[in-house]
């Protein structure tokens, strides 16, 4: 308890949710919300993508996405680093997928899906455990996936023995300079515990995928973060983040947000 007194800021990885959900379309035998199935290459070229990521196999996993595939601003390269740098951290993923819909046009097809991830890992002799929900619009042109847009995410991870259970409510999208208000609630009594916790704001950038984000911590007098915010002024995507550290556990909880002008 006298270490968590003495914590100024703390340095937590970003998740890297969008190589998460790249591998994400293919990582289990999907189900299906939608009215109809897709066709049948594409159900093809789910499992494919399922065998290469549930064996780890990097270069038959990039066979199914072409050349100019992107993500978040990423190109297919540097996507591919990052990948084996996501598989060298999180030794063990799960995987699980709904198709909520799909669309055929004259350019290929669209398919919207909704993944739940669990996950395990170790950094710095510490286990880490991950919890993500995505929401995603993959698009796939030739028998290979081309595009990928993040609709919606959240992500949790959590090390010690008793890491707090957080829910973070804050709105999925936002106007530029719009106020808005950022609720992370803890769902345990803070009884006589220390907690401290911060929050932060990172655009989503190629640069930040499995960067630290720092955090300034302040020591809580109740159970979670209640703040009064401003959306950013320029438009784009952003994670909104909070950490909260306790004498057993530490949680942080990641959201994104979407700025847009109409």
């Amino acid at each position: 308890m006298a270490a968590l007194k003495l914590v100024s800021s703390f340095f937590a990885d970003n998740v890297l949710t969008g190589l998460i959900l790249s591998l994400s379309i293919g990582s289990l035998t999907p189900t299906y919300a939608a009215t109809s199935l897709p066709p049948a290459n594409i159900t093809e070229l789910i499992n494919k993508i399922d065998q290469a990521a549930n064996s780890r196999q990097l270069p038959a996993l990039l066979e199914n996405f072409s050349a100019s595939y992107t993500v978040d601003g990423m190109s297919r390269s540097l996507w591919q680093q990052q990948v084996g740098s996501f598989w060298q951290r999180y030794s063990n993923l799960r995987y699980t997928t709904t198709i909520q819909n799909w669309k055929q046009d004259a350019a290929g097809v669209s398919i919207d899906i909704t993944t739940q991830i669990d996950g395990a890992g170790t950094a710095d002799g510490k286990q880490n455990k991950l919890t993500a929900k995505i929401q995603a619009r993959q698009y796939i042109v030739n028998g290979k996936v081309t595009q990928q847009q993040i609709l919606n995410e959240q992500v949790l991870s959590s090390t010690g023995l008793k890491p707090p259970t957080v829910d973070m409510v804050v709105p999925d999208k936002l106007r530029p300079s719009e106020d808005y208000n950022v609720d992370v609630i803890v769902q345990e009594p803070l009884n006589d515990d220390l907690m401290m916790g911060a929050l932060s704001e990172q655009p989503v950038s190629t640069g930040r995928y499995g960067k630290a984000t720092p955090y300034k911590l302040e020591l809580l007098s109740t159970g979670g973060l209640f703040k009064n915010a401003k959306a950013p002024s320029k438009a784009g995507d952003y994670w909104l983040s909070a950490v909260f550290v306790r004498p057993d556990g530490t949680t942080t909880v990641t959201r994104r947000i979407h700025v847009r002008r109409t």
